[in-house]
């Protein structure tokens, strides 16, 4: 077959007339430059419109402040639309560190420790992302309001950042959080104070939903996001996975409260009821060291 194939084609090349052989040739060059012609003229189109679009943004940039617009209102409006998705990520930080303080310490007290640790950071991330996009009109003030870190700088890009913290302390009383976003929750909360997280298997998980590590104390976690109190069956649940994960502690974490047998459960055998907002202040000393030494097989 494939000789037969190639004495057909010769006989085809010889016998087609030159014409045709130069009319198609004609039309693939022809063909080619359209193509090239085409991906220029593309190309100019995107350099055109990417040209407007920077002289759209630089109008945008230095027009003047609209009647009733103050300053901290450009500022903001540049903050959310530049930063806006990085504020939830440096909330986290504030977390770990308002986590960090001693839980005696009084609220009003953390967050002038809190700000020792965050204020150049968000500093340096506003003057770096924020002060190119402002009227030129504003760059002195803008950057005296961030380098002095002042009432302004306050209420424009710290105010955002708290609120954010705030909701992420609370996030576990959303009404429409499922069971599974509520361990989800559990585990992040543990991680924002601290502790090495690892989520069980939602089969055979021996009664733990999370298996948490800090300082060399591993403790076991359930997490119940009910309607109700909590009864002791989490309570005997809880106290098998401690033995189970080898570990130092176990506890059930809620955010309701807790039935009188449970409660009663849980202090004859070492159990620690907990609401969800302890999850945020959770420290590894909340077991004795008779605890952390206990022998359990695979205790870390």
């Amino acid at each position: 077959m494939p000789i037969v194939a190639g004495i057909i084609l010769f006989f085809i090349l010889i016998w087609t007339p030159q014409w045709v052989w130069w009319t198609a040739g004609g039309l693939v060059v022809a063909g080619i430059a359209a193509w090239i012609f085409l991906k220029w003229a593309e190309g100019a189109e995107e350099e055109k419109r990417k040209k407007a679009a920077e002289a759209l943004a630089e109008e945008e940039r230095n027009r003047p402040l609209l009647v009733g617009e103050s300053r901290a209102d450009r500022l903001s409006a540049v903050y959310h639309s530049r930063l806006g998705s990085w504020i939830p990520k440096i909330a986290e930080e504030y977390l770990k560190h308002w986590n960090a303080i001693p839980a005696f310490v009084p609220m009003p007290s953390r967050l002038p420790s809190i700000r020792q640790q965050m204020d150049n950071v968000v500093a340096l991330k506003v003057r770096q992302q924020i002060l190119p996009h402002l009227p030129d009109s504003l760059q002195t003030g803008a950057r005296e309001v961030i380098d002095r870190q002042n009432a302004e700088f306050r209420l424009v890009f710290e105010a955002p950042i708290l609120q954010q913290v705030e909701r992420l302390r609370v996030a576990y009383r959303d009404p429409s959080m499922s069971p599974i976003q509520f361990e989800k929750w559990c585990e992040s909360a543990l991680r924002w104070s601290g502790w090495s997280t690892a989520a069980t298997k939602a089969s055979g998980d021996q009664g733990a939903d999370v298996v948490a590590t800090k300082d060399g104390v591993k403790v076991v976690l359930q997490c119940k996001l009910y309607s109700r109190p909590v009864g002791n069956a989490a309570v005997q649940e809880i106290f098998a996975a401690k033995a189970h994960y080898g570990a130092a502690g176990a506890a059930v974490v809620s955010n309701q409260v807790y039935t009188p047998a449970a409660q009663q459960l849980a202090r004859s055998c070492g159990v620690k009821l907990l609401h969800a907002d302890d999850l945020m202040n959770f420290n590894s000393n909340s077991w004795s060291w008779d605890e952390r030494v206990g022998s359990g097989p695979g205790h870390a």
